[in-house]
């Protein structure tokens, strides 16, 4: 008899949780659209004991959202959020513990979280401690361990995060694996991080041949992309190549870097048009 009490217990508090987690998904899907709904239903989802609700209503006293702007109380929420268990509440708490933000700042009491966002699948947790295994000395307590890096860094490349994809393709490199490192260098260029352009310039620019045209103009149009974007790397690379670009590629990369931006911006301004009805 206890036994069948526990177990329509345990399955009253499961369809609770089912509930108040589908409140949850419908007040993030409102965020940006119905701030006062998303809101009102983000309480209610931490009410009936959504972790992740209490995640999200650290974000809205973390952004000013619906409420005033309050880093001590959103501190306080992700931290909730991050003792029931939410990922994604474990990443943001980390993350405030590591700026000081609403709270003292303490890397090593923010480095457990960190580990724990991580190793439920969080991309961005996934990058942050894996970037910081792959330098050495982004967070306090974090010593450099390349090979714990990399497979960090492989999750959340693959999962579309241009820093990641960027020392992804950085490590390919020292490595000597020059098609996979341009793979990866690539796939951050095309999301347009600065790094990425900068790294990928140089690297096209350093194993073009000299007949090589068109991915020399390339490498020098890249390398022009992130010294506007202000990367010094990239800046310092264009100075110390000089004597070795001809005007001519000069030019056609400047005509290049032009042409894309003119058709991104005809292609972002028909993407806000608005639909015509039938």
């Amino acid at each position: 008899m206890k036994i069948a009490v526990f177990l329509f217990s345990l399955f009253l508090a499961q369809l609770a949780w089912a509930d108040a987690d589908k409140l949850f998904q419908e007040a993030r899907a409102l965020i940006g659209q119905d701030n006062p709904k998303a809101f009102k239903l983000m309480q209610k989802a931490a009410e009936e004991g959504s972790a992740d609700a209490e995640g999200g209503l650290g974000y809205f006293y973390s952004q000013g959202i619906e409420v005033p702007k309050d880093e001590a109380k959103a501190a306080e929420y992700f931290k909730k959020g991050a003792e029931g268990g939410s990922a994604r509440s474990q990443l943001n708490y980390a993350a405030v513990l590591l700026a000081g933000q609403g709270v003292k700042k303490d890397a090593a009491t923010a480095l457990p979280w960190l580990e724990k966002a991580a190793g439920a699948g969080v991309p961005e947790a996934q990058e942050r401690l894996g970037l910081a295994l792959y330098h050495g000395d982004l967070i306090e307590g974090v010593d450099k361990k390349l090979e714990r890096a990399r497979k960090l860094l492989q999750k959340s490349a693959e999962a579309g995060l241009p820093a990641s994809q960027n020392a992804l393709g950085m490590i390919y490199g020292d490595e000597d694996k020059a098609a996979e490192s341009e793979k990866w260098l690539r796939k951050a260029a095309a999301q347009k991080d600065r790094k990425g352009l900068s790294n990928l310039g140089q690297l096209l620019f350093l194993s073009s041949k000299p007949g090589d045209r068109e991915r020399r103009v390339e490498a020098i149009r890249y390398l022009l992309e992130a010294e506007g974007m202000g990367e010094v790397t990239a800046r310092n690379a264009l100075a110390e190549y000089s004597l070795g670009i001809k005007p001519a590629e000069m030019q056609e990369a400047r005509e290049e870097m032009v042409r894309e931006a003119v058709l991104g911006a005809l292609e972002a301004s028909q993407t806000k048009e608005p639909k015509t009805k039938n």
